[in-house]
C-alpha cells in the first residue's frame, strides 16, 4: 500500500462507527444513524494484529465475521498434501468471514500480510440485529454481493490471458481498490509477497519477477522491491484490452 499510510495508528484504528473514515465503503454507509449506533454497539472495533498472525483457519467454526480497517490480508485453501492456493487478497473497507455461513465452518484460512486492525462482529448477534434491521441485512448483501462480483470478474479475466497480462490485469485492479479507500492508485507498495501474487495468477514466481522487470524496462512501472509505481497506466491497460499487446511490446510473435 502507499507507504503514506502503511503504519497502524492506534487512535485511527479504535475510532468507531460513525467517525471511522472508511464509512462509505463498509456496512453501515446505507443505515439511518440511529442503527449506526445499534451496529456500532456490537462491534469489537479496531483489534490490531501483526503480521502473519491468523484470523481463522481452513476449518475452524464460525463465531465472528470481520471487516478490515487498516492494512491487508490473504485467503487461501490448503489441499489435502499441504499445497496452497491462494485465492483473494482483501483490503480496508473488506468484509470477510462469511463463507462459513453455509456449513458452519471457514472454507479457507485468513492471514495477515502486514500490521492490520479489523472491526470484529460476532456472527450471532449480528444475526439477530439483521432480523430486527432489514436495512442492516440489506446493506451486508449488497456489499458481499458486490466484492464477490468483482471477485469472479477478476478471475475470469486472469484465466484468459497470458502472464504479462494477468500482472497488468492484477496491478490495475490494486490501483482501482487502492484509489476507492484514499490510498494513490499510482504508488502501491505491495503487501503480498512475489511468490503470493504468482501463486494467485497461476504463474510461476520467476515469472512474475520477469514480468515486472519487463514492465519496467518499458515504462510501464518504476520498481523499486515491493514499491511499484504505475508510470503508464493507459499502457497497462492496453495489455488487458489487446491479447496480443504483450507479444508486439515484448518484439516476439
Amino acid at each position: 500500500m502507499n507507504a503514506e499510510h502503511n503504519v497502524v495508528a492506534l487512535e485511527r484504528a479504535t475510532v468507531t462507527c460513525p467517525d471511522c473514515r472508511l464509512r462509505d465503503l463498509c456496512i453501515p454507509r446505507g443505515l439511518p444513524a440511529a442503527e449506526v449506533g445499534e451496529f456500532a454497539s456490537m462491534v469489537r472495533h479496531g483489534r490490531l494484529m501483526p503480521r502473519g498472525h491468523y484470523l481463522y483457519r481452513q476449518g475452524d467454526p464460525l463465531s465472528s465475521v470481520f471487516l478490515i480497517k487498516t492494512g491487508s490480508v490473504k485467503s487461501y485453501f490448503a489441499a489435502e498434501d499441504g499445497a496452497e492456493q491462494i485465492v483473494g487478497f482483501h483490503l480496508a473497507g473488506d468484509l470477510i468471514g462469511l463463507d462459513a455461513v453455509e456449513r458452519g465452518v471457514h472454507g479457507c484460512s485468513i492471514v495477515t500480510l502486514e500490521h492490520t486492525s479489523v472491526c470484529e462482529l460476532p456472527y450471532p448477534r449480528m444475526e439477530q440485529l439483521c432480523q430486527r434491521v432489514p436495512d442492516l441485512l440489506h446493506e451486508i448483501l449488497l456489499k458481499v454481493g458486490t466484492e464477490m462480483s468483482r471477485g469472479h470478474q477478476l478471475r475470469l479475466l486472469i484465466s484468459q490471458r497470458g502472464a504479462e497480462e494477468r500482472l497488468a490485469i492484477f496491478l490495475l485492479d490494486l490501483s482501482a481498490r487502492l484509489g476507492e479507500r484514499g490510498y494513490s492508485p499510482t504508488d502501491l507498495m505491495l503487501p503480498m509477497s512475489r511468490y503470493d501474487i504468482a501463486n494467485y495468477l497461476g504463474v510461476a514466481a520467476e515469472t512474475v519477477s520477469r514480468t515486472f522487470t519487463r514492465f519496467e524496462q518499458q515504462g510501464l512501472l518504476a520498481v523499486d522491491r515491493r514499491q511499484v509505481r504505475i508510470r503508464d497506466a493507459a499502457g497497462l491497460r492496453t495489455l488487458t484490452a489487446h491479447p496480443q499487446a504483450a507479444m508486439a511490446r515484448s518484439g516476439t510473435r
